[in-house]
């Protein structure tokens, strides 16, 4: 309710009279109207403090929102290309081993021709291979492309000690007849025994270890932006 000053002086000066009077109650009467627009210019500003505060609460908690979003879809890209990469890195590791397993138990021993297009074909698997881990070494962890390095050059290896003891064989120099000696017969028995052992055991064992890995690293790379995103979900909240 506001003040009618005019008629509250009429009444004190009518009352008590002129003279100090009138003065004192002038200073009251300033006094009580500088206190009347401080307390009213005072809940203004408590007033415009709160909607100001308000609104820049709004603005944070949106900020909050968008940012969570934005991680969460960066993050969930980031999955889906390592989850891309690692579906063809295993898809060219298989076929390493099938071609190399291929090569070294069966085609190693077969004609020039059939020896030579097989041989090509691992080799041809492996630089694949060795080239796609090398181009997307930024998705994978480096223990992940050590270990499909590893498991490339054990099949490799093998491959490369059968074709050698495949060359093995009885060779015509000249008029004679030159038939393969003791310890070259004995080498290529060896390179294929070793050869068999390593692809029946060795490295569907190795392969599976690396299943395990991908496997992991999927289901790690998932439960991380899970757990990202609703801590920062959480954090919004309790600043908001």
């Amino acid at each position: 309710m506001s003040i009618d000053w005019q008629q509250v002086v009429t009444t004190v000066v009518a009352t008590v009279g002129g003279g100090g009077v009138v003065l004192a109650c002038a200073a009251w009467l300033v006094k009580a109207i500088v206190t009347n627009r401080m307390a009213r210019d005072a809940e203004m500003f408590r007033t415009r403090l709160q909607t100001d505060a308000n609104t820049e609460i709004e603005k944070l908690r949106h900020s909050l929102q968008m940012a969570t979003l934005e991680h969460q879809v960066r993050f969930s890209k980031l999955h889906e290309k390592r989850a891309e990469v690692i579906a063809e890195v295993y898809g060219l590791l298989v076929e390493l081993h099938r071609l190399g397993e291929w090569f070294a138990l069966n085609d190693a021993f077969s004609d020039a021709p059939r020896h030579s297009e097989s041989f090509e074909n691992v080799s041809a698997a492996g630089r694949k291979l060795f080239l796609f881990v090398q181009m997307n070494r930024l998705y994978l962890p480096e223990s992940v492309c050590t270990s499909v390095e590893t498991f490339a050059q054990a099949v490799t290896k093998e491959v490369l000690h059968v074709r050698a003891g495949s060359m093995i064989e009885t060779r015509v120099i000249g008029t004679q007849t030159v038939e393969p000696s003791e310890k070259e017969r004995e080498f290529r028995t060896k390179t294929f025994n070793k050869a068999w052992e390593v692809f029946d055991k060795d490295i569907p064992a190795a392969r599976k270890l690396l299943e395990n890995e991908f496997r992991e690293l999927l289901g790690g790379t998932e439960n991380s932006v899970s757990r990202l995103t609703r801590r920062e979900e959480s954090e919004a909240i309790e600043r908001s």
